[in-house]
């Protein structure tokens, strides 16, 4: 008899989902559109070196939306509260995987999403 595994771990991003911070500000139409350009520079080229500390745990998203707010020119509160919308609107890469994850749990194995996408997936995706 092969011996199940009681906990499974699965990551988030580009597992689960493909979704990204400030994404939804790429759409032409959004009021906020003309501060995607500057907002993805500062955080994934200007301030690529944060990322990983953020990761950890080092920095907070204030920290890091008051940082990009500093180097983007774009007000803090707005960095901030589109970050957090993009956070509750990420979406599984298929309506399948919350049914997949029941199917996983029934067989009395805890699944568990491992992520390191920051203290946002805590304060924003998972409640959303």
């Amino acid at each position: 008899m092969i011996n199940q595994p009681k906990i499974i771990f699965i990551d988030w991003y580009q597992t689960l989902s493909n979704s990204l911070f400030w994404e939804h500000l790429q759409d032409v139409n959004h009021s906020y559109n003309k501060y995607f350009e500057a907002i993805e520079k500062s955080m994934f080229q200007n301030n690529r070196h944060l990322i990983n500390p953020w990761m950890r745990g080092e920095h907070t998203s204030e920290d890091m939306t008051q940082i990009l707010s500093e180097n983007s020119g774009v007000p803090q509160d707005i960095i901030l509260n589109e970050l957090a919308e993009s956070c509750r609107n990420m979406k599984f890469v298929s309506d399948e995987i919350p049914e997949l994850i029941n199917k996983i749990k029934s067989k009395e194995i805890k699944v568990v999403i491992a992520t390191d996408n920051m203290d946002t997936f805590e304060r924003f995706t998972i409640p959303a």
